[in-house]
């Protein structure tokens, strides 16, 4: 009697141990659905986004039309016209147009002169840009220039890292919460993942903000070049801006941005008629035309 009990408490152990295994693996297979699921979804919204059109409001004395998936051309002033948009509450992925916010969690928690140390793994980061190695060392005021001059992902990187990559970008969402953000999500400091979205409302949230709040952002972002300093080698390291509007007189500050799945994307801040308008494009083969019309309908 008692072998039959042992026997019997074997088999059902054997049973469950079965029944746990084929659970495990159906949840496991449920979730590579579900993973996949999302993915398809997503890539299948992003190419039947509307296609490019011409100019639609009747007040806006533009005959070229605007090849891009998405754009919104609006005054900072107290009224914030909108002069002309498109696809402006479409989700698109923003790319390193990310860094704009980067830039805001940096400059209000950790400020412009921490001493951060390039980590391998922030050296390994996708991209030359800004040229650090690992082991440098820079205050955190001049990796900030380098994410907003040469949109380096490895500075961003380096200033997530600083304050711990989790905290960082929790602090980036939850700004774009306090700004009213509700149809952008951040997953990275540096915007390299398509998963990063916003739209041009949006994000011209994020640009009255720093026009507003942070003005040195935009106005790091329109010097055409600049120098950074190891403090390690105590050498110093120029960088020039990928920006094409760079330097240029009405040019108040911006950023570029780009994946292979967004394509272009572009944010400037112009002073047209002693007035600030942001100019926002999105999914572009080339954002600076795309924004040089619009520039130009708005001088003439």
């Amino acid at each position: 009697m008692k072998f039959q009990s042992l026997l019997l408490i074997f088999i059902l152990f054997i049973s469950l141990f079965f029944i746990k295994v084929d659970a495990n693996k159906q949840t496991n297979f449920d979730a590579s659905i579900n993973v996949q699921s999302i993915k398809q979804e997503n890539e299948e919204y992003l190419a039947n986004v509307l296609k490019p059109m011409d100019f639609p409001l009747t007040d806006f004395f533009c005959s070229d039309p605007i090849n891009a998936k998405a754009a919104l051309a609006k005054y900072l002033d107290s009224d914030q016209t909108t002069v002309f948009e498109f696809n402006s509450k479409n989700h698109w992925p923003i790319a390193s147009l990310t860094k704009l916010m980067t830039s805001i969690i940096t400059v209000e928690k950790i400020g412009l002169k921490k001493e951060i140390k390039i980590s391998d793994g922030a050296a390994s980061a996708y991209g030359e840009a800004g040229g650090f190695r690992s082991g440098e060392i820079f205050k955190s005021g001049d990796l900030l220039k380098a994410i907003l001059l040469v949109s380096s992902n490895d500075a961003a990187e380096a200033l997530s890292e600083s304050f711990g990559n989790e905290e960082f970008v929790d602090l980036m969402n939850q700004k774009a919460q306090e700004l009213a953000m509700a149809e952008t999500a951040f997953f990275n400091s540096s915007g390299f993942s398509y998963l990063t979205q916003s739209t041009a409302d949006d994000l011209f949230k994020m640009i009255s903000y720093i026009y507003s709040n942070e003005p040195m952002i935009f106005e790091i972002s329109r010097q055409k070049e600049t120098e950074i300093f190891d403090l390690r080698t105590k050498k110093s390291r120029s960088l020039a801006n990928i920006n094409e509007f760079a330097g240029q007189p009405e040019f108040l500050g911006g950023k570029t941005g780009y994946l292979e799945t967004s394509g272009r994307n572009l944010i400037s801040v112009f002073k047209i008629s002693n007035k600030p308008v942001a100019i926002i494009i999105l999914g572009a083969e080339n954002a600076f035309e795309e924004a040089r019309k619009i520039l130009n309908c708005l001088n003439k």
